[in-house]
């Protein structure tokens, strides 16, 4: 019965440990404003406003035992917004800009897949990239398209959320 006990612990604790990731961000995400002025009147805004800098995400190990024991799990990203006060008729849309830095070794190439072109993000949560291991700085961009002076004149915003899965 002991033995049997044991066994029942053991297979628990194995079934109950899961891999603690963690997305990090580092940046803001920031629009040139001279894109968004019209110098001629009856102009139009740019139909594609990009930001003018990276937002840069680290995908990281929350413990030392998942970082040691396996340290090219792998994962995935994904991507939604959540509107404030958003028009219907602009779209956001994100892409990976880069590879990022290999944690472990900075002379490495990543191992990251996808999320290249850039896709509309949604208020459902889609894919957006994977990879393995732990990466740092992946520079991600943001676009708008669909401004114009018929949306009216006041602010829009919406929080853009990241999910990490291990698969």
């Amino acid at each position: 019965m002991k033995s049997l006990l044991v066994v029942f612990f053991g297979m628990t604790f194995y079934f109950a440990h899961a891999q603690d990731l963690r997305v990090s961000l580092e940046g803001m995400v920031a629009f040139d404003e001279e894109s968004i002025t019209i110098n001629d009147a009856g102009s139009d805004f740019a139909i594609t406003v990009e930001s003018e800098s990276p937002l840069y995400v680290a995908i990281i190990f929350g413990n030392f035992w998942d970082k040691s024991s396996n340290p090219n799990a792998p994962w995935r990203i994904e991507v939604q917004k959540s509107d404030y006060n958003w028009n219907n008729n602009l779209f956001l849309e994100t892409v990976r800009a880069g590879n990022g830095i290999n944690s472990k070794n900075r002379n490495k190439p990543t191992k990251i897949y996808d999320g290249t072109n850039y896709q509309i993000v949604n208020n459902m949560s889609g894919y957006f990239f994977s990879g393995r291991g732990e990466i740092e700085d992946i520079p991600v961009n943001f676009r708008i398209n669909g401004m114009s002076v018929v949306n009216g004149a006041q602010d829009f915003e919406t929080k853009v959320v990241f999910t990490i899965y291990d698969d």
